[in-house]
């Protein structure tokens, strides 16, 4: 299933495109991923130990939190990318002009999950 957003009538940038370019151009999906493992297994440690989750399922979680997170992400973009930034390689230059990979690195190193 290819989920995209459409930033303005007939442009579309989708999931795939969005998370390769995080992935190449950034920390963003790493940093996130591994917060959030570390935040689900200090959740696991706490549950009872018949009723711990196995290392697949722990996989699957994060997966998934990773998932809505770039859902998120995209969401927030298409609210904050003026209608000018209307092909891929204009909200590219969108990032770079705005530090936005930059400034969403820091935001998640700073990221605190609670209990």
């Amino acid at each position: 299933m290819l989920i995209s957003i459409v930033i303005k009538e007939g442009i579309i940038i989708n999931t795939n495109e969005l998370t390769e370019y995080l992935s190449d151009n950034s920390n963003v999906l790493d940093l996130f991923g591994k917060k959030i493992l570390a935040h689900l297994q200090q959740i696991n440690e706490q549950r009872q130990p018949a009723k711990r989750y196995n290392e697949a399922q722990l996989r699957r979680k994060t997966e998934k939190q990773l998932k809505e997170f770039i859902e998120n992400l995209e969401s927030q973009l298409k609210r904050t990318i003026p209608d000018e930034y209307d092909r891929p390689e204009d909200w590219i230059r969108f990032f770079d002009d705005n530090r936005v990979i930059e400034e969403l690195e820091l935001s998640i190193a700073e990221m605190e999950f609670a209990e």
